[in-house]
């Protein structure tokens, strides 16, 4: 889930917290989610790239753990928007404060985070913008 600072899309003088979707290998979710042959045979020469890379790296039982990683991924791309909502200005503007974006991933240090990315309590920390979704543990709150 990157997070950066970016200009308020209505606002532009202020700057913001920008977060958004991500954790996918592959370009976006239909690439996990369509069962058509085509995106059938990305996955599988996805599969074989990992399986290889991990190989490379030594690592034990590489077709298994590209198994694993194909399953986490696909998990992920469950909860991801499709291009069409991730595009709509007016879904992706969730403009929140930390406490409220805390309450939807509570297992991520939002504070800690925004203090390693230089946050003196200045810049950030009364109000962020949510693009996409914010899933953990296996639910989202969209």
């Amino acid at each position: 889930m990157p997070g950066c600072d970016s200009t308020d899309q209505k606002r532009s003088r202020e700057t913001i917290v920008t977060v958004g979707q991500s954790g996918l290998g592959l370009p976006d979710r239909d690439y996990y989610l369509l069962g058509d042959a085509k995106m059938a045979t990305v996955r599988n020469a996805y599969r074989g790239y990992i399986t290889r890379m991990l190989t490379l790296a030594n690592q034990p039982d590489p077709a298994g753990a590209a198994d694993r990683i194909i399953a986490v991924e696909t998990a992920i791309a469950g909860k991801h928007w499709d291009r069409a909502r991730g595009r709509d200005r007016n879904a992706t503007y969730n403009k929140m404060s930390v406490a409220e974006l805390s309450s939807l991933a509570p297992s991520y240090d939002w504070r800690g985070y925004l203090s390693a990315a230089g946050d003196r309590g200045d810049r950030f920390s009364d109000r962020l913008y949510r693009a996409g979704t914010v899933a953990t543990c296996g639910q989202s709150r969209c």
